[in-house]
């Protein structure tokens, strides 16, 4: 009986006799790239790079940063890189990395895009940081760009009695006083605070009493001393100046 043997079968036979080799092609690869964000993606976070296969005895590495600049505090090492995030210098900005094989020369190319969100300006808008005892003024919060809104105002966040408000309305008292820390939140959930607290310094207004220096029914022509007295419940007032008028 004939059987029929194909060219493996032959080979095999072959091999095994010592006259046939077989030529194995090296195994392709596909680089990889994974992005993670360190707490958000709103900036001066860390943002963090990491290459596959990672395997520096196998494999070299060589980053590629957005048109060939690197941001603030670049560090890299191997198949990891990481990198401090700043919204003016990166947005939607694409890294790559070129893995090479070290036994073959064979290469592969990944890449990601980085996107960063802005974090809003913190602190306050105001007209004025002194005022009389009682008077009111408006506090708004620090002015930002509408392109990256709507912005969420949260006044006294820190408290229980934090306020969402556009605005504060803040009463001056005799002395100096405080405005609520506020926590200004735009529209990609980026968050910023005030870095220093809002002094504001009032005036305590008297409180005044007009007496007369004797009978305050009297003839044309008599001589009545009036007296203002000027006080005030918690302050020693100085530095008065008095205005009268008739107001008959």
């Amino acid at each position: 009986m004939k059987k029929n043997f194909n060219y493996v079968s032959i080979c095999l036979i072959l091999f095994f006799a010592g006259a046939c080799s077989f030529n194995l092609n090296a195994q392709s690869f596909a680089a990889q790239l994974n992005l993670q964000y360190y707490n958000s993606q709103c900036e001066n976070n860390a943002v963090f790079l990491d290459a596959l296969p990672n395997d520096t005895s196998l494999y070299s590495y060589s980053w590629t940063c957005p048109s060939g600049v690197c941001p603030n505090l670049w560090t890299q090492s191997g198949a990891s890189a990481s990198f401090f995030s700043t919204f003016n210098q990166l947005a939607n900005e694409e890294f790559s990395v070129t893995i090479t094989k070290i036994s073959s020369g064979e290469t592969s190319i990944a890449s990601v895009t980085v996107i960063i969100y802005p974090e809003p300006n913190g602190g306050y808008s105001y007209s004025s940081l002194t005022g009389c005892e009682g008077s009111q003024l408006a506090i708004y919060p620090a002015q930002n760009n509408p392109a990256y809104g709507p912005y969420t105002i949260n006044w006294d966040y820190n408290s229980s009695s934090s306020l969402i408000a556009d605005s504060f309305m803040f009463t001056f008292g005799p002395a100096m006083g405080l405005v609520p820390d506020v926590l200004i939140t735009n529209g990609y959930g980026c968050s910023a605070s005030n870095f220093n607290f809002l002094h504001m310094y009032g005036s305590p207004t008297p409180q005044t009493t007009i007496s007369a220096n004797g009978l305050v029914t009297f003839c044309a022509g008599d001589n009545v001393e009036l007296i203002c007295e000027a006080t005030h419940l918690s302050h020693t007032l100085q530095n008065l100046t008095y205005q009268w008028k008739n107001i008959v």
